[in-house]
């Protein structure tokens, strides 16, 4: 079945359109995606993607809208709407199954104290699902501690429950 329950449509090219036999509700591929009503164009939005994928330390809007060719604020406007889809995809998915849980320090080397209680590093929780001999999908997450009451919001959060 198609969207709005109908499976028989026909394309509007001028328009770049379908439109539904049964109703005549008419819908765009783009329609209910982060591309919906935008002015730039598919190749410009596949770029911006993965010029934000490329660069580790994350892009500017002043970057991005020399690299893609756009002005300055469609680029903060793609980048923005990327931001939150990719913050809303890690929301949409628990882990399930056999799961892998592990705490881990991120950061450089440091004088000082080593271990737990070594300072100016990010405490993380990375927990992997095992699918057989290989992982499964991945989630991490910042953590101020690993005792018993931060570590079942991480569980509650991105696991399944059973």
């Amino acid at each position: 079945m198609g969207l709005f329950a109908h499976d028989q449509s026909y394309e509007i090219n001028r328009r770049r359109l379908y439109e539904f036999s049964h109703c005549n509700k008419q819908t765009s591929v783009m329609a209910g995606t982060l591309f919906h009503s935008s002015p730039s164009s598919f190749i410009k939005w596949f770029w911006a993607i993965y010029f934000l994928d490329l660069d580790k330390g994350s892009i500017w809007a002043h970057q991005l809208s020399k690299l893609i060719e756009v002005n300055w604020r469609t680029a903060r406007l793609i980048l923005r709407k990327l931001r939150l889809a990719m913050g809303k995809r890690d929301s949409l998915y628990q882990l399930s199954s056999a799961i892998e849980l592990d705490d881990a320090l991120i950061g450089g080397r440091q004088s000082g104290k080593q271990g737990l209680g070594e300072m100016g590093k990010a405490r993380v929780v990375p927990t992997s699902e095992s699918a057989e001999k290989t992982a499964g999908f991945i989630t991490m997450a910042g953590a101020s501690s690993i005792y018993h009451a931060s570590t079942n919001a991480f569980i509650n959060k991105h696991l399944k429950r059973g």
